[in-house]
């Protein structure tokens, strides 16, 4: 187990490295493509490289099959919806999605019982300063169009408590 914290900890710096690309590409390119045909695409392409690093690490192919497959649906459907939502183009949207993680303290608190003690809350706190100092509310009018940003962080905080739930 101590030997994969490393490993565990290269693989989240890729991974962001690897999103933060695949957003930025999305984003450039949703000016010119339909957001549906970005998003099919994007999941498309995404299977072979799933498949060549899993065999990559020396894993059989059937080992990508799922235990909860209820789970794993109700989880790429909510990923599908965030994928919606993170796609449009809005000035302050990244900023408001950062909430994401403070959802995210919420929803395991009360869907997957975990303790949530005063520091945890205490960070959740911190963070949505953050977001408010970001974004500045109050200096332009509240819209509509909030609701996009945050329902992405919502939907992106479901598919990550599902995610956790099909850990093991």
């Amino acid at each position: 187990m101590q030997q994969d914290i490393p490993r565990g900890i290269l693989c989240m710096a890729l991974s962001t490295v690897v999103l933060t690309v695949q957003d930025a590409i999305t984003k450039w390119l949703v000016v010119s493509h339909h957001a549906g045909e970005l998003m099919f695409y994007r999941g498309f392409l995404a299977v072979p490289v799933v498949v060549l690093f899993h065999l990559a690490l020396g894993h059989r192919v059937s080992r990508l099959r799922s235990g909860k497959p209820k789970l794993t649906a109700y989880r790429s459907v909510i990923a599908v919806i965030c994928s919606f939502f993170v796609i449009l183009p809005l000035a302050d949207a990244l900023a408001i999605i950062f909430i994401s993680p403070m959802i995210i303290t919420a929803l395991s608190a009360v869907m997957l019982g975990e303790p949530v003690g005063w520091r945890r809350w205490g960070a959740v706190i911190v963070g949505f300063w953050g977001v408010l100092l970001i974004t500045e509310p109050g200096t332009a009018p509240l819209t509509w169009v909030v609701a996009i940003p945050l329902a992405a962080a919502a939907s992106a905080a479901f598919r990550d408590v599902a995610s956790r739930q099909l850990r093991g």
